[in-house]
């Protein structure tokens, strides 16, 4: 997939613009519903305040989206050093292809690659199962406190041996250590992308904190526009279930049902494909809402065995979930500032629903205990 052509993403928010206008215009003017009537007498101003409000909201919330979502550059780039010894050089990671074909990789392979120069064999562990339920973490790295990272590359039938990059790595096992965890080097954007970044391949920019490029509004869905597009679909919903209920108001009487499914044809198609777009819309509404609630994004949700920093995770488990407080705040925060997303190792989280759970038991022993019950 390429870089999306810009008349394709004007294409796509003309239309939504086009189709707002026509129903509007047809609900208000062009068919006897209760917003007309209450717009020729000028009754119940509250009424017709309240639909153009939400017609107005919706619209200023879908032009926000077009914000910039938080696209990394060069100059803002989170930079990750490891080391070789005492000298620090970029990180390897499986995203960085050395053999690629553009102009700024195009060096003196000698200078980059060199033979590995032979490691010391590392005592291997009879039973990782058995280390990874062990209360000391500090007994897991002894095992393997420094693990040298190597990648073989073949070109021309030539194998290439990248540096070796030492680097304290952690069993993740049961996700008791996430400190350090792997970032990706973006060849395309060449950059390192800082935690929760992908690089789309449809804008051909590094996003932060990526949930899904959206054709409707003709750009991606970040770290800067989540909240915009949230609230689009929230105010979005409440306009369709309105224009729905005024469409259905606006039925002309007839004698004979042929007559009157002819006389009505247009509001019934337009009342069908409201409903429709409405069931949609509302759909996602609850899910990005639930996405904002837990503090993960759609990608991390349906790739999340792909993730470098979730698959090795249990099941269930979101290294971002701070609380839902903490999260809202976050989600609403991070549209005029940029986070520096840390992970919550699973032991913390674990802890902290403990604690939870001993204070609603608590909380529950006031209402239920030997002298009354609450029902």
């Amino acid at each position: 997939m390429g870089t999306t052509d810009p008349k394709e993403k004007w294409i796509a928010r003309i239309g939504y613009f086009l189709l707002k206008i026509i129903v509007v215009v047809y609900s208000s003017f062009l068919t006897p519903t209760n917003l007309n009537d209450k717009l020729l007498s000028w009754q119940d101003t509250h009424f017709v305040v309240g639909y153009y409000a939400i017609v107005f909201l919706s619209i200023f919330f879908f032009v926000m989206c077009w914000i910039n979502p938080g696209i990394v550059t060069q100059n803002n780039a989170q930079t990750v050093k490891a080391k070789i010894g005492t000298q620090e050089i970029d990180p390897l990671v499986e995203n960085c292809d050395p053999l690629s074909t553009s102009d700024s990789q195009n060096k003196n392979f000698s200078e980059i690659y060199e033979p590995i120069e032979p490691i010391e064999p590392i005592e291997p562990i009879e039973s990782l199962d058995n280390i990874g339920h062990t209360s000391n973490m500090n007994e897991i790295n002894q095992f393997t406190p420094k693990i040298g990272i190597k990648t073989e590359k073949q070109r021309n039938g030539n194998s290439l041996k990248v540096k070796t990059t030492e680097t304290n790595i952690d069993l993740l096992s049961n996700g008791d250590n996430l400190e350090e965890p792997i970032l990706h080097e973006c060849t395309e954007c060449q950059l390192t992308q800082p935690l929760r970044t992908k690089h789309c391949q449809i804008c051909n920019s590094c996003v932060r904190r990526y949930d899904h490029h959206c054709y409707w509004i003709g750009n991606c869905v970040g770290e800067r526009n989540h909240l915009y597009f949230l609230l689009f679909l929230i105010f979005e919903t409440i306009f369709l279930f309105w224009e729905t209920v005024v469409c259905g108001t606006g039925f002309r009487k007839s004698n004979g049902i042929g007559n009157w499914f002819y006389r009505n044809t247009i509001s019934l198609i337009l009342m069908f494909m409201l409903c429709i777009y409405d069931l949609c819309v509302s759909m996602m509404s609850i899910g990005h809402s639930a996405l904002a609630i837990k503090n993960t994004t759609t990608w991390e949700t349906d790739r999340r065995e792909r993730i470098t920093y979730l698959k090795d995770l249990p099941f269930g488990f979101n290294p971002f979930d701070y609380g839902i407080l903490k999260n809202i705040g976050l989600f609403c925060k991070m549209t005029r500032k940029t986070i520096d997303w840390k992970l919550v190792s699973y032991e913390e989280k674990k802890n902290s629903d403990e604690n939870i759970s001993e204070t609603r038991k608590k909380f529950n022993k006031f209402f239920d205990n030997e002298h009354y019950s609450c029902c």
